[in-house]
Formats: structure tokens, C-alpha cells, sequence
């Protein structure tokens, strides 16, 4: 494999819902990397989430992203490659990106340029 080269690069660090800058803790994050040969990738990454093994969560993108992956030990990691048959969404700068488990939202992000 060669080297490719990125056209867009962007990463999300994902928070606890909890008030005041002392509170909020950083579980995960999410990153999307595009190349300029029309391929793209994304890395999902979590820990510290008080789940039971195997519970199934959800990461939504904007409006129209959403890919459902299961967390164990706490803790999950994902890659999704265009080149595998993944969807990956293209994301800009300040667009929101969640954690949800059944209706209640865990987690939250905007994406920056990494």
C-alpha cells in the first residue's frame, strides 16, 4: 500500500452531557479522513462507558450518518473503510456527531480540523 494523499481530515472528541468544564470527561473520539483517490475512512473510538458487554450503541452524523456497533469492557473502536464497502460520511468543521444507546444520548462532539 502506497501513500495517499489526504484531502480532508477531521476529528471529533466526544463528552459526557454533564455541566461545568470540571464535570464533562472525554470518552472517545471520531475521526474521518478523506484521499484524494475517492477513498475515505473513519475511526471510532470510546472507553469508560458503563455499559454491559455486548449492549449495542449508535453514532450519528449530522442528519443522515448513523452506524450502530456493539461496546465491551467499556470500551469500543471501529474502522470503517470505503475500501471494505463502509459508508463514510463527509463531515466539516463544527458538524455535531453523538453517542446514543436506545433514546438517551451519551455522548456529544463537533468535529474540527485536525
Amino acid at each position: 500500500m502506497g501513500f495517499k494523499q489526504v484531502t480532508a481530515d477531521y476529528e471529533a472528541d466526544l463528552f459526557t452531557l454533564d455541566k461545568g468544564l470540571f464535570k464533562r470527561r472525554n470518552r472517545g473520539e471520531v475521526e474521518v479522513k478523506h484521499y484524494g483517490d475517492g477513498s475515505a475512512k473513519m475511526k471510532i473510538k470510546l472507553k469508560g462507558l458503563k455499559l454491559s458487554d455486548g449492549t449495542a450503541v449508535v453514532i450519528n452524523i449530522g442528519e443522515s450518518f448513523v452506524h450502530a456497533f456493539a461496546v465491551h469492557n467499556g470500551s469500543a473502536r471501529e474502522k470503517l473503510t470505503t475500501e471494505d464497502g463502509h459508508e463514510v460520511p463527509t463531515v466539516a468543521h463544527g458538524d455535531a456527531v453523538e453517542l446514543w444507546y436506545d433514546d438517551q444520548r451519551l455522548l456529544r462532539g463537533k468535529f474540527r480540523r485536525d
